[in-house]
């Protein structure tokens, strides 16, 4: 009797924390959309960005959080699985913040025109 109570109280909490997710990382792409750039010239917008890496922290947390109650919620349960796309989904963001990091880092090709080849006359 204890253990089905225990599983009943592991699978509400695993839909809460999964439905705060959903909540939270909506969360993000709402507040940056109505979030006022404050600043002018290059950093202009960067509250924005600052705004959205903030809600999809919280949503990481409440992934994580997902993560490990996800081993309490017995098998054969489709929670379980649905546990798994929080972390996945923070795990590409956090990828692609970084692709996009590197990407952004490499030099830039430099366009070299041929010149002409010097003849005796330029000598």
């Amino acid at each position: 009797m204890q253990d089905r109570q225990q599983d009943d109280g592991a699978i509400r909490t695993g839909w809460i924390s999964f439905y705060l997710w959903i909540a939270v990382f909506a969360g993000a792409f709402i507040a940056s959309a109505l979030t006022e750039p404050r600043d002018f010239g290059f950093t202009a917008g960067a509250n924005r960005i600052v705004t959205f890496l903030g809600w999809q922290t919280a949503a990481g947390a409440l992934a994580m959080l997902g993560l490990v109650l996800r081993r309490h919620i017995p098998r054969g349960r489709s929670l379980r699985w649905l546990l798994l796309i929080p972390p996945g989904v923070f795990l590409a963001l956090i990828l692609s913040v970084a692709a996009l990091l590197l990407y952004a880092s490499q030099p830039q090709p430099v366009a070299l025109t041929p010149s002409a080849v010097p003849t005796n006359q330029d000598i």
